[in-house]
């Protein structure tokens, strides 16, 4: 009797570690898996399967040649700086545009999914201008321009008056560098800088905003989508900065709407040329 216990109790012991071995193993995969998931969109290296846009259509290989090559050989020489990803264009079919719109991605977006879909309708209606999408700073959990997080969010959605406590987040003044160096990089190609205008979506809208704010040069404008204004306006953007026009919904899950409509009352009190245009039930 007392083997058979023994046995017993040996079996149902080797039974447990077993079983907990299996969860520990299937547990880590699952987190190799995530880890490897996370890194990937993090980086976002042109992948074999992405496609590089050039007007309406993908580009075409060049006799046969791998996709990837074919990326990598329409986004040019361009080495974004650390920690920034890779950045996307689209160029007119004759070379060089007119005009430029930089792009900005939401937080957690990436200038390759910008590019292929936001880009690729723009191009169709604005043909002879040139679409230029970076990516924002690579840290986890995602890309971004700005450490605004959970404890601002918060603060912000008491008071939206708030955002003007935020104005000198970690990442902010290295992303409208960054923006200010695109700037100056479509004007060495020809192009005006009342012909360049700053584009955003959410987060990368608060990083167009600030850019346009500080540009050394006045712009042709800076549009913002569902997006709000960090910190507070510099004195000379009265005189200095583009007119700026605000896009919201009024039904935004994200962006409350007051937070666009404390931007609008921030920009206009402090001179600069704003317009707020809002989306019922968006």
């Amino acid at each position: 009797c007392g083997f058979r216990c023994s046995f017993g109790l040996r079996s149902h012991m080797a039974t447990n570690v077993t079983t907990s071995t299996t969860r520990i193993r299937l547990q880590l995969a699952w987190l190799v898996g995530l880890l490897w998931f996370g890194a990937t969109c993090w980086s976002f290296q042109p992948r074999p399967w992405s496609w590089t846009f050039t007007g309406t259509l993908p580009l075409r290989r060049r006799n046969g040649e791998p996709q990837l090559r074919c990326t990598r050989r329409c986004l040019g020489t361009f080495s974004a700086p650390e920690p920034y990803g890779q950045l996307f264009e689209l160029r007119p079919d004759s070379g060089g545009g007119d005009s430029s719109v930089i792009w900005l991605h939401c937080g957690g977006g990436n200038g390759a999914f910008a590019s292929y879909t936001v880009g690729a309708e723009l191009r169709q209606e604005l043909p002879f201008t040139s679409f230029v999408f970076p990516t924002g700073r690579k840290e986890l959990p995602f890309p971004r321009w700005v450490n605004f997080g959970y404890d601002e969010t918060s603060v912000a959605l008491e008071d939206p008056s708030r955002l003007c406590d935020f104005g000198g987040l970690p990442g902010m003044q290295d992303s409208v560098e960054y923006v200010h160096s695109l700037v100056q990089r479509e004007m060495s190609s020809g192009v005006l800088p009342e012909r360049i205008v700053l584009a955003g979506f959410s987060q990368g809208g608060s990083a167009a905003l600030e850019a346009g704010l500080s540009s050394p040069v006045r712009l042709g404008g800076v549009f913002g989508l569902s997006t709000f204004f960090l910190g507070t306006v510099p004195k000379q953007a009265a005189t200095s900065s583009p007119p700026v026009h605000l896009f919201h919904g009024d039904a935004d899950p994200v962006v409350p709407l007051a937070w666009a409509r404390h931007t609008e009352a921030l920009f206009k009190s402090s001179g600069v040329a704003t317009s707020l245009r809002i989306y019922p039930g968006v």
